[in-house]
Formats: structure tokens, C-alpha cells, sequence
């Protein structure tokens, strides 16, 4: 790795060429250009600032509003990849990271009722849960029911009531079909913790609007905590399960457990729970150990990918910088299943760290917009999102 760590400023470069364009169009000139060479010139603007530029004038507005725009944006326009965190006691309103711009968005999400956490994104949607009380720990408390929503058109969907309504809802999933827009929505039920019982799976379709409970999860998979770590890739979604670091996984569309279960890091000793996330078409997850520096004891953290084709499966990518103090609370990392950016951040530390796979760098991201709370990263706050203006709940 790198000696040193970079620190990421945020650059405002693009602005300039944004705000000429938009104060271009008073002038009469874009007047003489017609819808359909508009659309053309729209594909190549990035999305944020093309939401910025639907506020200049209705023509605009209208030609960035149609279907036929829509869909030529979605095919042509540059791909955005952004990392959401959500401030600590924050449900709504929330930060979007933009490598492409380096630079922050302050998005919300007020056009949902109250009370709700997001437990879930997949591409261009957002999955929240209503629940009682506004609390980032959504792992003790019953979902009363759940939205999906797109951010970014502000429209969402009531999901209608699952089968188990008294089970516990501990974690979500989303799969998203890029090409037809059809999303899944997977969640892990729980038993009340004071009850026997075994955990089980519960899926919602979008094309038939309907749950259907798949089959339970075989005893000994799961644990109270482990179902926060869970993440899709390659048509499964992926449990870290015991405390001895093993790995499960479920196949979506052969309904079916893995037999076999790959140990994480087997070499570690009482790791920490670990989180998964997918990274530059890798299955991998953030791992942390206890280990003596002198007479201090410290929590090493280290992100690890699964290889197939290597024993024992695991490999090291890199050691996360000592950035985050001894304690750092709960950590939290995201990565794109195209991208090579993997993001990390601490519940206990406003400190956002970014490493590039193609580079092996970390730098350190600043700004971060100023709520008045730290970012929080619990299992239900930091979420690698695409945003699309095409996908429909």
C-alpha cells in the first residue's frame, strides 16, 4: 500500500460550466434548438446537476420529464455510483458521496411518512421500514410495513403486508433487475428472542405484488446478529453466520441453502462480526481482530475477498488505516460490483476513508455536510446506491 494517506477535497469544478448553461438559456440560443436535439444534448449532463437544471424553465422541465427522455438518459448518460450515509438520528434526510464530482449531495427523503429507517438499496431504490419509533437499531422492533422508493423521482409504493406479521423482521435485501426495472425484496424473520423457533425467509415480487414465504433457514444458519451482514452477488444473498466467521448463502431463484459453508479468515481467532459487500465483481467483507500494540490492545481492520480458485477462499485486499482511534464503534463498508472505490466509515468518527483498488490508495473524504450529528453507520445506514431516473416502484 501507499505510504501516507490522501486527503480528498471536495472540488466544485464542474459548477461553473452548470450554472453558464443554465444562465445560457435566457439568451434566445437553446431557444432555437428543438426537443429532440435537447434530449441529445441532456444525455451527457450528470444527473445531479441535471436535476438542478429541471428547475430553469418549464421547456426543460418538460423535455427532462418525458418518457422518451427517460429512457434515452438511462441508456446514454454517464453512470453515477454514490455511497449514502445517513447522520445519526437521521431517517429522511441524508448525504450522497459522488466519487465522479468528489464532492457531497443533500438529498431527503421527506415525502415518506415519519418513523421510517432505510434497510435496504439495490439498484436506484430505496427499501424503508415504518416502525414504531424512529431508532437506528430496527433489529428490536417490529416493521409495521415497508416502502420502496426512488430518491431521486421522489416516488414511492406501500408494500403490502407480509405473511408473518408478529415475527420479528431483523434484515432486508433488494434485487433489482437492470434491464426491466422488476426488484425483490428479501427479508430475514426472526422469532421473538424469548420464544423457540427457527428463522425464515420471506420474499416480495414486484411483478406479482405478493409475498411468499420460500422455505425456513436450516438450524444452526443463523443467529440474532448475523442476519445484519448480508449482501447479493452472482443470484444469491450471502450470510456471514456464527460467531466463527462461516459464510452462508441462499440461491434466489432455486430457493435453496448452500450445503457447504466457507469459514472467513479461518486463521483469525474470535474475529469480530464481519460485514459483507460486493467489489469489483468480488464478494468481500470487512473483518476486524483484537490485537496487542505494547500494552494497548487495538482493533485491526482488514477487507478480505472470496476467490474460488485459492485456499483457504479468502484473501487480503488491504488493511484499513488506523484512522478511526482504538474504539471505533461500528464500521461499515460498501463497495459498486463494477467499481474498484470500496467505502468505510465509523459510527464513533466523522472520519469517511475511500480506497481505490486500481491504485491501492486511501484517501481520506472531507466535508462532510454538517447535520449536527456524526454520520451514523449502523447495519441500516450506509448503502452503495445508483441513482436512475428510468426505474419505477
Amino acid at each position: 500500500m501507499k505510504t501516507g494517506l490522501r486527503r480528498r477535497v471536495t472540488r466544485r469544478d464542474h459548477e461553473p460550466s452548470t450554472r453558464r448553461l443554465c444562465s445560457d438559456s435566457s439568451d434566445g440560443r437553446w431557444s432555437l434548438l428543438t426537443d429532440d436535439l435537447l434530449e441529445i444534448v441532456f444525455t451527457h449532463i450528470p444527473l445531479h446537476d441535471l436535476l438542478v437544471m429541471r428547475s430553469v424553465c418549464k421547456r426543460w422541465q418538460r423535455i427532462t420529464s418525458s418518457t422518451s427522455f427517460i429512457q434515452l438518459y438511462s441508456r446514454r448518460a454517464p453512470k453515477s455510483q454514490w455511497f449514502l450515509m445517513f447522520p445519526e438520528g437521521e431517517s429522511q434526510r441524508y448525504a450522497a458521496f459522488n466519487p465522479h464530482l468528489n464532492e457531497w449531495h443533500e438529498l431527503n427523503c421527506n415525502f415518506l411518512p415519519v418513523n421510517v429507517v432505510c434497510v435496504a438499496a439495490a439498484g436506484g431504490l430505496l427499501c424503508y421500514a415504518h416502525t414504531s419509533i424512529q431508532n437506528q437499531h430496527t433489529s428490536t422492533q417490529d416493521w409495521k410495513c415497508l416502502y420502496v422508493c426512488n430518491p431521486i423521482t421522489r416516488t414511492y409504493r406501500k408494500l403490502p403486508y407480509s405473511t408473518k406479521q408478529r415475527l420479528k423482521k431483523r434484515t432486508a435485501q433488494m434485487i433489482v433487475e437492470q434491464e426491466t426495472g422488476a426488484y425483490k425484496v428479501i427479508v430475514a424473520i426472526g422469532i421473538n428472542s424469548m420464544l423457540l423457533g427457527y428463522d425464515s425467509l420471506e420474499v416480495y415480487d414486484s411483478r406479482t405484488k405478493s409475498w411468499s414465504v420460500k422455505n425456513l433457514i436450516p438450524e444452526g444458519y443463523c443467529e440474532p446478529w448475523v442476519t445484519y451482514n448480508s449482501t447479493f452477488f452472482e443470484g444469491s444473498v450471502y450470510f456471514s453466520l456464527t460467531k466463527d466467521g462461516y459464510l452462508g448463502s441462499y440461491t434466489v431463484e432455486k430457493l435453496e441453502w448452500s450445503a457447504t459453508l466457507q469459514q472467513i479468515f479461518p486463521t483469525y481467532t474470535k474475529p469480530r462480526p464481519t460485514q459483507l459487500f460486493v467489489s469489483q465483481g468480488r464478494l468481500c467483507c470487512l473483518v476486524g481482530r483484537e490485537e496487542r500494540c505494547g500494552n494497548a490492545r487495538v482493533l485491526s481492520l482488514m477487507i478480505l475477498e472470496y476467490d474460488q480458485s485459492k485456499l483457504p477462499g479468502w484473501s487480503l485486499v488491504s488493511r484499513v488505516p488506523p484512522l478511526f482511534g482504538e474504539y471505533p464503534g461500528a464500521v461499515r463498508a460498501m463497495g459498486h460490483i463494477d467499481s474498484s472505490l470500496i467505502c468505510v466509515t465509523s459510527t464513533r468518527c466523522p472520519r469517511v476513508l475511500l480506497y481505490n483498488r486500481s491504485e491501492n490508495s486511501w484517501t481520506r473524504i472531507s466535508n462532510f455536510p454538517d447535520y449536527g450529528h456524526l454520520p451514523k453507520c449502523g447495519p441500516n445506514s450506509a448503502f452503495p446506491f445508483e441513482p436512475r431516473l428510468d426505474i419505477l416502484v
